[in-house]
């Protein structure tokens, strides 16, 4: 009895799990010959990325479940179902249906089915009224909180934090990152830490350091992430081609409303091992 509540429970996690993974639906149900005259019950899901389908397509007569690609245009949408073996003479299955606004869920679709044979060949041509359904729409996805997954304790602390910026060591003068009208430090929403030489815009190119990435799901919000560059650095007097490994330690925190970070940047220059070190102290940007 446990074992047969284990497989119901099981079944039921799949659908729903199958559901959630793609952003449309259509269910219909149309009728072939070679069917002995039973209606065939489809339902196909799928997700859309600038014009490419991909998704999954299942029925009560050809096929459980099969791999769906096509194409989405404005003229409509053109699917393909590569089934794993013939039955009877059909080796694919092609649905044709017209454009469908993704807010327009719950609307009756005209979907014109064509069978073909292992060469392509059409074998039979249907008609089905199907019910077009949005599961979920890119908009509900962008609403979603950025800078969560994979951040771990760090989840939300992504964006731009301004502040001071001060030299702690350089005993050669090697190093001027203090040339720059404001120096600002970003965690993107990759998980990647970079120093703005400038203030940050859409319209100018400012010089940076793309410091390194940090760890998958960090535990805590203190970081110590290493990275190496071999190529010049905009306030760094080395030569082009000598190689530098660039550090940044610390912690974020909050501090009263405002995120936080305070640590300290080092760039050392390998085989010289020319030190320049910078602390900071820096609130984010427009929270």
């Amino acid at each position: 009895m446990r074992f047969l509540i284990f497989l119901i429970l099981y079944a039921l996690s799949f659908n729903i799990y199958s559901q959630d993974s793609f952003q449309y639906q259509l269910k219909g149900t149309y009728k072939m010959k070679s069917s002995d005259k039973r209606p065939i019950d489809y339902t196909l899901r799928w997700s859309e990325n600038k014009g490419k389908i991909t998704g999954e397509y299942s029925d009560n007569f050809f096929i459980d479940t099969a791999k769906v690609k096509g194409d989405g245009g404005d003229l409509g949408r053109n699917f393909v179902v590569e089934l794993p073996s013939i039955k009877n003479g059909v080796k694919s299955i092609t649905l044709l249906s017209s454009e469908v606004k993704s807010d327009r869920t719950g609307t009756s679709v005209p979907v014109s089915i064509v069978t073909r044979d292992r060469r392509g060949n059409p074998l039979t041509t249907s008609r089905a009224n199907s019910n077009f359904v949005t599961l979920y729409s890119v908009a509900q996805k962008q609403e979603e909180k950025p800078c969560q997954e994979g951040f771990g304790a760090l989840a939300g602390y992504c964006g731009i934090y301004e502040g001071l910026i001060s030299e702690y060591q350089d005993k050669r003068n090697k190093c001027n990152l203090l040339f720059a009208s404001a120096v600002k430090l970003e965690l993107t929403e990759d998980q990647t830490l970079v120093l703005h030489l400038g203030e940050v815009n859409d319209l100018v190119n400012i010089p940076y350091h793309v410091i390194g990435r940090l760890p998958s799901n960090p535990e805590g919000t203190s970081i110590d992430v290493m990275s190496r560059s071999c190529r010049p650095l905009q306030g760094v007097n080395a030569p082009g081609d000598a190689c530098k490994q660039l550090n940044l330690t610390g912690r974020f925190s909050i501090e009263g409303a405002n995120r936080h970070f305070a640590g300290a940047y080092s760039i050392k220059e390998e085989g010289t091992n020319n030190l320049c070190q910078y602390t900071l102290s820096m609130d984010i940007l427009n929270q």
